[in-house]
């Protein structure tokens, strides 16, 4: 059992309120711990004999398929996303290639199918968290002009333990539209190797309908799966894939061109010096993570009523507080030349005006 994952999981049903699901997921976990561990097996058999049930809820039961009192299936899973207002993307050349690749395949369907294939139906993304997967299904239906769904698969999996494969078929049944864009996150909270041993079958079922799922996904719809931890899959699901991207960490570059994007979509003008001070420091970081520094910035600047560059100084400067002095002189002499003072520069990074001096004339000779 992966404790961590059965973790989020029972989060997630705490959050939603449902208690019988609760009971449920720990009965599991007792039966878990039969061999391993007796002692919290017992300890966790007393717990759920004092759990209280809900007002006016009935104890936990399987629910069959053809019952008429089952549950509606959790449509509300099935969420529809506004990718109008994406702006470009910052992406490597390979993977941009890939994903233009893919937008073009649209308008040949026709000269494909006389060459006896299909365009791409559906594709993985392949990277950790913040690195444009989201973005990019976002971007693949706004260029498709397609509209774009997304699943919650770790609600679906939490719900009505012996109905979720029927709820996952009925969704993506709905979802299987020609001018529809699916995407999928988390895909591997459920289409993990069948055959884990804290499998109860409800897994596998999943798997199974995904399996069918992606085989039969309409031609011209789009079906785009995401995880970040490609390890867990089931091997079948990565022969199903039309297509696997890989979305790495951005380079510096990248980071340079997205931070100019960004604070230009901002009403900014940044410099291609401070843009790249910025790529220096945030090298090794997401997307995400480049975003939500600069977005700090930009709420600074406006709160405080202060220009954007002397934020975005200090917010330097703190990026660079552990490196050696020659670094720390050459970050320095960067920001004497983007107008701030030197006096300023100096105790930003906690260097004497002497040595950005000796660093300043050492660089131009």
């Amino acid at each position: 059992m992966d404790i961590y994952r059965e973790f989020i999981h029972l989060a997630r049903l705490a959050a939603s309120g449902r208690q019988g699901d609760i009971r449920t997921l720990l009965r599991r976990a007792a039966r878990s711990a039969d061999k391993e561990r007796p002692d919290f097996q017992d300890q966790l058999k007393s717990l759920l004999q004092r759990l209280p049930e809900s007002e006016g809820q009935q104890p936990y039961r399987r629910v069959p398929p053809d019952s008429k009192t089952s549950p509606q299936p959790e449509m509300d899973s099935l969420l529809l996303e506004d990718s109008a207002a994406v702006a470009e993307p910052t992406w490597g050349p390979n993977l941009k290639g890939e994903l233009d690749e893919i937008i073009a395949e649209r308008a040949k369907i026709d000269d494909l199918r006389a060459a006896g294939v299909h365009p791409t139906r559906s594709v993985l993304f392949v990277g950790p968290p913040g690195v444009g997967k989201t973005m990019a299904a976002r971007w693949l239906a706004k260029n498709t002009n397609r509209k774009l769904y997304t699943v919650d698969l770790a609600s679906i999996m939490s719900s009505y333990l012996g109905r979720s494969g029927a709820n996952l078929q009925k969704i993506l049944s709905a979802a299987a539209n020609d001018t529809n864009v699916l995407f999928i996150d988390e895909f591997d909270s459920v289409a993990k190797r069948r055959g884990d041993e804290s499998d109860i079958g409800e897994s596998k079922r999943l798997v199974n309908v995904l399996l069918q799922s992606l085989d039969n996904w309409p031609e011209s719809g789009l079906l785009l799966g995401a995880t970040n931890h490609p390890e867990l899959l089931d091997r079948a699901i990565w022969r199903r894939f039309d297509r696997v991207l890989e979305f790495p960490m951005p380079t510096r570059d990248e980071i340079v061109m997205f931070t100019s994007s960004k604070l230009k979509l901002s009403g900014f003008k940044p410099s291609n010096e401070m843009s790249g001070i910025i790529a220096v420091g945030l090298e090794g970081r997401s997307f995400a993570d480049v975003e939500n520094w600069l977005n700090e910035a930009i709420r600074s600047s406006i709160v405080r009523d202060t220009p954007l560059d002397t934020i975005l100084a200090k917010k330097v400067a703190c990026l660079f507080t552990s490196q050696p002095v020659s670094e720390r002189a050459k970050v320095a002499t960067t920001l004497t030349m983007l107008g701030i003072s030197q006096r300023a520069a100096a105790s930003l990074l906690d260097l004497s005006r002497d040595t950005i001096r000796k660093y300043a004339k050492t660089g131009r000779e």
